[in-house]
């Protein structure tokens, strides 16, 4: 009996041996199929427990970022070089068959689940945590109340700036503190900061986060803004006390997940000290989109409202950096901050914020696109309930040409004979001959996203017809050493300075007869605007901002305030600085241009009402 027993328990044990054998290959037979089929597309089955969601969370890191094979559509010119930052994945599958839907329990925890889907619109929600209004920041009727926002931005000009967020964040909280809100501005405490800033004061407040298991800890400092807004300056040197804000000429800080993570759970944490209470965080950009998550997650009170800058720097991380967020294992999914196995912080403002918005009305549609959607136009459509696009203004204290003290002579819409003196010393600086020609200028970052591949196919044309081209900008090593080159072949017809100078920018502004903007995409632009202010009509590429802010000049009606082209083709181009030459030529029509461009504003004022509607929305519950 004995031996039969063991026979038995023998023969059960080859049994189920067999079995786990033709189900593993079965399972490597279907995975093998599936990703034949589908390429970029992978089933997984993982045990429902605490180490498959581990294991899980590692494998989309892994598979996602080989899902890049199958992008679909890139954001055109998105990665030009000159700005240090991480670079998102830019490609995106056309389906996902087998997602991972992560249900919250009403004990904390996270129950895991497979569902199939075809499309993210079929995604199962995710259960966030509501956050409630206490009574504080209920109101009956928000229309025109006044509200108490704290402003998150990683740039604040002129303290820390590499772009136009610089330049928003410094502007749009003293327009909303002039209409009477309440707002303060939070800012990573940079190296450059400490160098520019005046009378910082330490304060005793220390706030210690979790970044995974390990405790970190920022200490607090304040300070007033050269606009007279309160400023709190997050101290932590390890993190922030670089020669750079995001990187080198090399590449990005390695750590930059660590650096901003932390940053956005600081912010988090300043909302409970200070006082008033914010009512509004305003988050910027992907170094902040943590913060809506967060807010979701511990049920807090406040609102969030997130600012899409430039949707193609999107803070896309490794999987595993998610664990550095502390958040509840659900929120790494697609209705969440995941996006194709990565952590995509741009993606968790957009999808977790209340309100969204973007720089102007024309990107606002654009991003919606697989054109320009950087991969995450499918979520920005989902999201489109909520997006708003508001048109950035300008600073016209700091561009006005009746007072600007940079230029070598100040003009108005009264006197315009200044703008030649301009002209001249325009030419001088750069030396190149005084002449009658026209002067196109450029004020940019040197990258393909900018519009350079149109710009360097038509210089020999250009110089052709006796017109200078002077160009003010940093970046890509090609455009870099290729300017040079062009100027050194052609002196007197071409001046070049690879750098940034604050005087040299307003001198080109100011002198130049017209400005150069050809962008391949423009999520609002600055520069054009600061142009019409100076009386330099803008020659643009119909998208973006650039296509709110300039009208197109009508030469049968004489109306217009700079030229548009479309579609992005070097002819498109040539057309348009055709145009704006025979305008050159009919100074009657070349004078009526100038103070057309010359009156029309954009004020900060304006944005900041923009903001205000957005904020009710916001409140509202």
């Amino acid at each position: 009996m004995a031996g039969v027993a063991r026979a038995k328990a023998a023969a059960s044990v080859v049994a189920m041996r067999g079995t786990g054998i033709i189900l593993v290959i079965g399972y490597v037979f279907i995975l093998i199929m599936n990703l034949l089929k589908h390429r970029c597309q992978w089933p997984v089955f993982l045990p429902f427990s605490a180490v498959g969601n581990a294991v899980a969370i590692a494998m989309l890191g892994y598979f996602g970022d080989n899902a890049r094979e199958c992008a679909a559509a890139p954001c055109r010119g998105a990665y030009g070089a000159g700005r240090a930052e991480n670079r998102a994945s830019m490609g995106h599958c056309a389906a996902f068959p087998l997602i991972l839907a992560r249900q919250l329990n009403h004990s904390g925890g996270s129950n895991v689940a497979w569902a199939s889907a075809g499309s993210p619109r079929h995604w199962p929600a995710l259960t966030l945590a509501r956050t409630t209004l206490p009574a504080l920041f209920r109101a009956s009727s928000l229309t025109h109340s006044l509200m108490n926002i704290l402003f998150a931005a990683s740039e604040l000009s002129p303290y820390a700036k590499t772009g136009g967020l610089g330049d928003v964040s410094a502007a749009l909280p003293a327009a909303l503190r002039a209409r009477g809100h309440s707002v303060s501005v939070v800012l990573p405490y940079y190296r450059s900061a400490r160098q520019l800033l005046e009378n910082v004061t330490a304060t005793d407040l220390s706030i210690t986060v979790p970044m995974g298991a390990v405790p970190h800890t920022a200490r607090i400092h304040t300070a007033v803004t050269d606009r007279g807004v309160r400023l709190y300056l997050v101290e932590k040197e390890e993190y922030y006390d670089r020669s750079n804000l995001y990187g080198t000429a090399t590449g990005d800080y390695s750590d930059n997940a660590s650096r901003f993570i932390f940053f956005s759970k600081v912010v988090v944490e300043l909302g409970k000290y200070i006082r008033p209470v914010p009512q509004i965080l305003h988050l910027n950009d992907w170094q902040t989109g943590l913060v809506p998550a967060i807010v979701r997650a511990q049920r807090l009170p406040y609102r969030t409202v997130f600012t899409i800058h430039n949707l193609a720097f999107q803070g896309s991380f490794w999987a595993f950096d998610f664990d550095l967020t502390n958040l509840p294992g659900e929120y790494f999914s697609p209705p969440g901050v995941e996006f194709y196995g990565r952590l995509n912080l741009m993606k968790a403002g957009i999808n977790l914020a209340h309100q969204v918005t973007t720089v102007s009305p024309r990107y606002s549609r654009e991003i919606q696109t697989l054109e320009f959607g950087c991969g995450l136009d499918g979520v920005l459509r989902e999201n489109a309930h909520k997006l708003s696009g508001i048109m950035n203004g300008a600073d016209y204290t700091k561009w006005n040409p009746a007072t600007d003290e940079y230029l070598a002579q100040n003009f108005s819409t009264r006197a315009l004979a200044g703008k030649e003196a301009c002209k001249k010393a325009l030419l001088s600086a750069f030396k190149l001959p005084a002449g009658d020609g026209p002067v196109l200028g450029m004020v940019s970052r040197l990258a393909n996203q900018k519009g350079f591949d149109l710009v360097t196919s038509l210089m020999d044309e250009l110089i052709a017809q006796d017109v200078r081209v002077i160009i003010l900008g940093s970046g890509d090593s090609f455009y870099e050493d290729y300017f040079r080159e062009f100027a050194r072949k052609h002196p007197g017809k071409v001046g070049i300075k690879i750098a940034f100078s604050e005087t040299l920018a307003h001198e080109i502004v100011a002198g130049s007869d017209f400005l150069l903007m050809p962008s391949v995409f423009e999520p609002c632009g600055l520069t054009q605007l600061y142009a019409m202010a100076n009386g330099t009509p803008p020659i643009v590429h119909e998208t973006g901002g650039l296509a709110d802010s300039v009208e197109n000049y009508n030469e049968h009606t004489g109306q217009g305030t700079g030229f548009k082209f479309a579609p992005y083709e070097t002819n498109a181009l040539r057309k348009a600085v055709q145009r704006a030459l025979a305008v050159y030529a009919d100074k009657p029509k070349l004078e009526a241009l100038r103070l057309a461009a010359m009156s029309k504003r954009f004020s900060w004022d304006g944005a900041a009402a923009g903001y205000e509607r957005v904020y009710e929305k916001a409140m509202t519950p």
